[in-house]
């Protein structure tokens, strides 16, 4: 049986988001220092009841919102079997990452007194924003993977990528910290906007974002345009991926984050990634008459062996 809607998975942690943005200070000065934190595991534990709910039941929820009588643009969404799972190994690793940090991120203060008050202590970190920007990121995950159409995905995405960027460079005090998160905000960007040329000349073939009418389309292949826009996704979308030549970035960015947000990394971020990339051209380009299939795999091996020698060559295992 359904339900609710997927809409709801994403209303669920921004606003969790909002309510610790607003909130926090408030229970902060009556003593309650883990609001944040027991905000964002609350937040992710509902939306794993709900995922659990719907995956026992099987269904298939699509919900569509048109901005206007006339606009091209639609926030078009979908929750399958494959975007339940999805989303409920990212609300399981969000929940396991804001338990953790309830104790970690009061104790990351290497840059204040040792004898300062332990609410002094969250006022200076701005958990709030931490908390916050965790839920987002989480959020923006889940609308990759529930997007049907790619404005959805690209907003959504962008949602993601704005709260990774904040995450890895939190420690700002640090500047290992704002280092990697700048260099990860310039590479990501980047990609992004690649992609979003790609996107932008699919749109001009279909006249339209949304997956199926954009399939019908270009599936065929013999479209240089079409192949040119898949070329750009794939690069785009790549360096969130960490896919070797477009990874540079993620060497830095796991020892300056916050340990929490290091798993969440290298356990969902760059996996979100790998799933724009296939879901998108997998289900609107043909394998055969495109033949992206061997770039691909080149590209896994050429990722898979370089990453496992820069690996064996650093001191931080964190690197």
């Amino acid at each position: 049986m359904m339900i609710a809607d997927p809409l709801n998975l994403i209303l669920i942690l921004v606003g969790a988001a909002i309510i610790t943005v607003i909130l926090d200070p408030v229970f902060r000065r009556v003593g309650l220092i883990e609001f944040g934190g027991i905000v964002a595991s609350l937040a992710f534990l509902s939306t794993l009841i709900f995922l659990s709910l719907e995956a026992v039941a099987g269904a298939v929820i699509p919900r569509t919102i048109v901005w206007g009588p006339d606009s091209p643009l639609t926030a078009s969404l979908k929750l399958d079997m494959l975007s339940i799972y999805l989303s409920m190994i990212f609300s399981g690793l969000g929940l396991v990452a804001s338990i953790y940090s309830t104790r970690y991120m009061l104790f990351d203060v290497e840059h204040l007194p040792t004898d300062d008050l332990l609410w002094i202590r969250r006022r200076e970190l701005g958990l709030d924003r931490y908390y916050a920007l965790l839920l987002t990121l989480i959020a923006g995950m889940i609308g990759v993977t529930i997007a049907n159409d790619f404005f959805t995905l690209y907003v959504f995405w962008e949602l993601m990528a704005i709260s990774s960027y904040s995450l890895v460079a939190f420690r700002k005090w640090s500047w290992e910290a704002v280092e990697a998160g700048f260099k990860y905000l310039i590479m990501s960007t980047l990609g992004s906007l690649v992609a979003l040329l790609g996107i932008a000349l699919l749109y001009g073939l279909a006249g339209s974002l949304r997956f199926d009418a954009v399939r019908a389309a270009v599936f065929g292949g013999g479209n240089m345009a079409a192949t040119l826009s898949l070329m750009m996704i794939l690069i785009g979308f790549g360096v969130t991926a960490a896919i070797v030549p477009f990874h540079s970035w993620l060497p830095d960015a796991h020892p300056a984050a916050p340990t929490p947000i290091s798993a969440v990394l290298s356990g969902i971020v760059i996996k979100t990634g790998v799933y724009a990339i296939l879901w998108p051209l997998f289900k609107i380009f043909s394998p055969l008459a495109y033949g992206f299939g061997p770039i691909l795999i080149g590209l896994g091996i050429l990722t898979m062996t370089f990453a496992n020698i820069g690996a064996v060559m650093q001191s931080d295992v964190k690197r």
